[in-house]
C-alpha cells in the first residue's frame, strides 16, 4: 500500500512535467486541461492512500527528515521559480530573469528522489521489520531449548 502511494504520487510528478512541456505543442488546450485534471487528482488521490498506508506504519524519524528536505527543496525550487516566472511581468523583471527557469527541473528531480527514497525506505522497513522478527522468535526457541536442556542445533 505504501509504495504504490510513492510511486502513483511521484509518477504524478513526472506525468505534470510531462504534461507541461511535452504534451502542450502536441495537443489542444482544452485536452491538456483534461490531462492537468487527471494529474491533479492522481496527486490528490497518491496522498490520500499515503496517509492510510503510513496510519498502519512507523516511519523512521530520519526518513522522514530526509524526504521533508527534499519536499522543502522541491517546493522552494520548482513552485516558486514557476510562480516567479509567471509574475515576472507584474513583478517588473525583464526577460533575462527567464533563466531562473533553468532552475525548476531541479526542483522537480528533488520531488522525484523524495518519493524514490519514500518508496525504497518502505521496502527496506518491511525486510527489516520481517528479519528482525525471524531473529526475535529464534532467539526465543534458543533460550527455550536452553531451559530444556535439548542440544543446540
Amino acid at each position: 500500500m505504501f509504495q504504490s502511494g510513492c510511486i502513483f504520487a511521484g509518477s504524478a510528478v513526472v506525468l505534470g512535467a510531462f504534461g507541461a512541456h511535452a504534451l502542450k505543442d502536441l495537443i489542444e488546450p482544452t485536452q491538456l486541461e483534461t490531462f492537468e485534471t487527471g494529474v491533479k487528482y492522481q496527486f490528490m488521490h497518491a496522498i490520500g492512500i499515503l496517509i492510510i498506508a503510513l496510519s498502519l506504519r512507523k516511519l523512521k524519524e530520519i526518513t522522514a527528515k530526509r524526504v521533508w528536505y527534499l519536499f522543502m527543496f522541491g517546493i522552494v525550487i520548482f513552485s516558486l521559480s514557476l510562480y516567479f516566472l509567471s509574475l515576472r511581468a507584474v513583478l517588473g523583471f525583464s526577460e533575462q530573469f527567464k533563466a531562473v527557469g533553468a532552475f525548476t527541473p531541479l526542483g522537480g528531480l528533488s520531488f522525484i528522489v523524495g518519493w524514490a527514497y519514500l518508496a525504497y525506505d518502505g521496502f527496506k522497513l518491511t525486510d527489516l521489520d520481517s528479519s528482525s522478527s525471524r531473529k526475535h522468535h529464534s532467539k526465543h526457541r534458543h533460550h527455550s531449548s536452553e531451559k530444556i536442556g535439548s542440544p543446540e542445533l
